[in-house]
């Protein structure tokens, strides 16, 4: 009994694949015989083929990807290209092209656009003190009693969610300071300038030049550029530089669980991070704590801002919605 199989149509390409799980619903029976090579996807992600079976030649790949009829497969099943409904595009190009606005890309991708802290499963930032030093202790700062209940809701909250967690005794300790906002709310700094800065080791961790990303935009019309959501929160410590960290407050000490920002060594750190994670990507550049995605034509452009989102989403990073700059011909930086 035959079964039905959908592929996706690209006369461009030179191979025929099929994820392994759709293969086996076919019931064929062939022996999978080894390739000795590897795809790169349009994001220019790698990925090797479980095998190939001899048909015409068949790549089975594994689970995750859309099937492909290639050139070959083509001509030797007389597909009549005219006939085959222009708006049967396979639905990663639906969703690509359906991007248009900021409403669209926040359907696409809700995880993304959560505002909440993600976390960083695969880094750990260990931050490194000098030779000889010493543990550093300031004592709290007096918070005025009409903040003290704002204060307290950001700590319990910051609490709830690991980013900080109680200490009973400690003898690293940096103290709290609160910044009243315009809104009615507190932000919350920790000033690590007096004592524990001094005593962390540089990163020497080349951070992007201006001139650098400038140039990297030189050739493209569209510009998308990312703020990420409280970015250096999304980076875990280990548990030494956790307590390094340690925070003063009225109620008593807090490791710091991740990076703080007001670490000297937090831009080093974090760039080193996001360069890995947007390795690969085409034309997306990262900058301190903004991503720019650029391309030269709006269809360039909306595949690379797919990829860039969906590698975001795969890392649990978040973006600031209030800051987002889309669809742009001119970017400042």
């Amino acid at each position: 009994m035959y079964k039905s199989q959908n592929f996706e149509v690209d006369t461009g390409a030179g191979y025929t694949l099929i994820p392994d799980n759709q293969f086996k619903r076919l019931g064929i029976k062939r022996q999978l015989e080894p390739t000795g090579i590897a795809f790169r996807s349009y994001t220019e992600n790698v990925f090797v083929p479980l095998g190939h079976a001899s048909f015409e030649d068949l790549y089975i790949v594994p689970d995750g990807f859309d099937p492909l009829l290639g050139r070959v497969w083509v001509r030797h099943l007389k597909i009549n290209l005219n006939e085959i409904d222009q708006n049967t595009d396979n639905h990663i190009q639906n969703e690509i092209f359906s991007i248009q606005n900021i409403t669209d890309i926040e359907k696409h991708f809700p995880e993304v656009f959560e505002q909440k802290v993600g976390c960083v499963l695969d880094f750990t930032i260990k931050l490194k003190l000098r030779d000889g030093a010493k543990p550093s202790y300031t004592p709290k700062q007096n918070v005025p009693y009409a903040l003290r209940k704002k204060v307290e809701k950001e700590l319990d909250s910051l609490e709830a969610v690991g980013i900080i967690s109680k200490s009973i005794a400690s003898d690293w300790g940096s103290p709290l300071v609160v910044i009243p906002k315009g809104d009615g709310t507190v932000r919350l700094y920790v000033d690590y300038k007096a004592g524990v800065n001094d005593l962390l080791m540089n990163v020497n961790y080349p951070i992007k030049k201006i001139d650098e990303v400038l140039n990297s935009l030189r050739d493209s019309k569209y510009f998308f550029k990312l703020d990420l959501f409280k970015v250096y929160l999304h980076l875990q410590t280990d548990e030494e530089s956790s307590i390094i960290q340690t925070i003063s407050t009225h109620r008593g000490t807090y490791k710091m669980n991740r990076l703080s920002f007001a670490i000297k060594s937090a831009p080093a750190e974090f760039n080193q991070v996001i360069d890995q994670i947007l390795n690969g990507l085409p034309k997306t550049i990262a900058y301190f704590d903004d991503i720019v995605v650029h391309g030269k034509t709006k269809d360039q452009y909306s595949r690379n801002l797919f990829a860039c989102l969906e590698r975001l989403r795969e890392y649990d990073l978040h973006l600031n919605i209030k800051k987002l700059h889309f669809f742009k011909q001119e970017l400042n930086i």
